[in-house]
């Protein structure tokens, strides 16, 4: 029933993996009724499903298809958890609404131009219902010059700035909730390992409306080449995460209703995406039952991207399980000596298939490969901003010490 995920058949929490995944569908495909009823049956740890959902920020979609599972034992208490966690991330949400709606005022105010990207625009235009995921950070896209604007109105109002070696975008946070703010100038920072014209996506916005809100927000494709390039650049060793596997098929279904796909498919191939893309559209189809529009059909068979598939599907399913440590400011060597047990030179595998341009590594004399760029190491092992204020050279010092656990 799961071939397309033999290859992890090992994982002592597949079950739990694959319920987690199968049941934060959104919308749900109730052809996978059955095949979810099936899997939930045969999940032994309860506990660490509910644990896996929390840390992923899925629980509100899971609770919202929890009643597909039939006669479950303990059922109701996980629906509780479910739910409890639904209304966590609802009163998370209104804080963030909160601010959001501040710094939106403020930018009007000083006739300050910018599009609403990811978060609270993306969930109310493709899920519907914002309490169905977790709003993340408050981004914002914008020239550098009304960037610059934005940032010194921010500093002079109730945000502090984070101090961070970005150099395309710049980070508050809200003093009253803690909340962050990106003002974005650019999309990733420079130097770039794909080509794009950032005027054509200001240029490709459409108008949005609601009840709480009226702003610019990128059209249907470029919301997909911003999602693309959010999940697969700025966190370039770790992706996959569980919801942005959601974030990709919610979209990915409407495009798929657009059938615009050749048109996308330029712009994927520019920004050096295309891969990506293969891979998310193989996962959403072998989990949810995605159409595979015919013009992908061709590159998914080929067994050059199967190697690559199980590579990708397997990052997945360990980030799952050890998204808490990567989150809360513990290093991946417990990631890395996992797959190191599998027998798969994991730094490889980084290099080869998470696309890690040349112009970012460097060889030291024990000839390992580094991260040029000190905010890709923080991002990889989520050290602490203290980190930060150390000399570069200290820092790869300390990095180095640090791979020789799993390299």
């Amino acid at each position: 029933m799961f071939s397309a995920f033999s290859h992890l058949l090992s994982d002592p929490l597949f079950n739990e993996k694959l319920l987690l995944l199968k049941l934060s569908c959104y919308p749900f495909n109730m052809s996978l009724s059955e095949e979810v009823n099936l899997l939930a049956k045969d999940v032994k740890d309860w506990e660490k499903f509910l644990a896996m959902a929390s840390l992923n920020a899925v629980a509100p979609v899971c609770f919202k298809n929890i009643d597909i599972l039939k006669n479950i034992n303990g059922i109701d208490r996980v629906k509780n958890y479910l739910g409890n966690e639904r209304l966590k991330i609802i009163f998370k949400n209104t804080l963030k609404l909160t601010i959001m709606k501040e710094v939106v005022r403020l930018l009007e105010n000083a006739n300050i131009k910018f599009i609403a990207i990811k978060g609270y625009q993306f969930i109310k235009r493709y899920y519907g219902d914002v309490d169905l995921r977790e709003i993340g950070d408050i981004d914002l896209l914008m020239s550098k010059d009304d960037c610059m604007r934005a940032a010194e109105l921010l500093r002079k109002s109730d945000y502090d700035e984070l101090r961070m070696p970005y150099v395309h975008h710049i980070i508050f946070f809200s003093r009253k909730y803690k909340v962050q703010i990106e003002l974005h100038y650019d999309l990733i920072a420079p130097p770039h390992c794909f080509r794009y014209d950032l005027n054509e996506f200001c240029n490709n916005v459409i108008d949005y409306k609601d009840e709480e809100f009226s702003f610019k927000v990128l059209s249907d494709p470029y919301e997909l080449y911003m999602l693309l390039i959010s999940t697969l650049f700025a966190h370039s060793f770790m992706p996959f995460k569980a919801r942005n596997i959601i974030d990709l098929y919610v979209l990915l279904t409407k495009l798929n209703k657009e059938n615009i796909w050749e048109y996308i498919m330029r712009d994927v191939v520019k920004i050096k995406a295309f891969n990506y893309l293969l891979v998310s559209i193989k996962i959403c189809h072998d989990l949810f039952k995605l159409e595979i529009p015919d013009i992908f059909i061709s590159y998914i068979s080929e067994k050059s991207f199967i190697k690559k598939y199980k590579v990708f599907t397997q990052y997945l399913f360990h980030y799952i399980e050890f998204y808490r440590d990567l989150k809360h400011g513990k290093n991946a060597a417990m990631l890395q000596i996992k797959l190191a047990d599998n027998k798969m030179d994991s730094w490889k595998l980084f290099y080869n298939y998470i696309i890690l341009p040349k112009e970012y590594i460097l060889y030291s004399r024990d000839k390992l490969k580094v991260p040029i760029l000190i905010f890709y190491l923080m991002r990889f092992f989520q050290l602490p901003y203290r980190y930060i204020y150390k000399s570069a050279h200290s820092f790869l010092n300390r990095m180095r010490r640090k791979m020789r656990l799993f390299i």
